[in-house]
């Protein structure tokens, strides 16, 4: 990755970096990529960013690409096609003043969906309904 990283401009290998330095940087970057071509089955670093408002290009697979809203908070491409990566990249990069109201969206999205306090609501309504489930099934 470090041999990659310089022959590529605009791309730098930072190493490892304490986790508060990870999100600071995470925060300064105009979008996040992620490649992976596996079923995530939860999008943590996606959610980092979005709490950050950065917007994500991500595989469309898995969890991760269900935390996209196209175009409004990030961007898909296919699974291993790089040529598709790459257009989405450019996309996004031949579009400042889009790129800016995604990253206004992607912490808005990320206010709407992913804080501690909805996420606690969210378990205790699924707690209601299981329980709920249990008394019915029990009559």
């Amino acid at each position: 990755v470090a041999a990659s990283a310089k022959r590529s401009p605009g791309v730098e290998w930072l190493g490892r970096k304490p986790l508060s330095q990870v999100y600071e940087l995470m925060g300064e970057a105009k979008f996040l990529v992620i490649s992976s071509e596996w079923y995530e089955t939860f999008g943590r670093v996606g959610i980092e960013a979005l709490a950050k408002g950065t917007p994500l290009v991500v595989a469309n697979i898995g969890a991760l690409a269900e935390l996209v809203i196209p175009e409004q908070n990030g961007l898909t491409f296919e699974p291993g096609n790089a040529e598709n990566l790459i257009a989405k990249v450019e996309w996004l990069l031949d579009r400042p003043q889009k790129l800016e109201q995604m990253r206004a969206f992607a912490r808005a999205d990320f206010e709407a969906k992913y804080t501690a306090a909805d996420n606690h609501c969210r378990l205790l309504e699924i707690y209601a309904l299981a329980q709920a489930n249990q008394h019915s099934s029990s009559k």
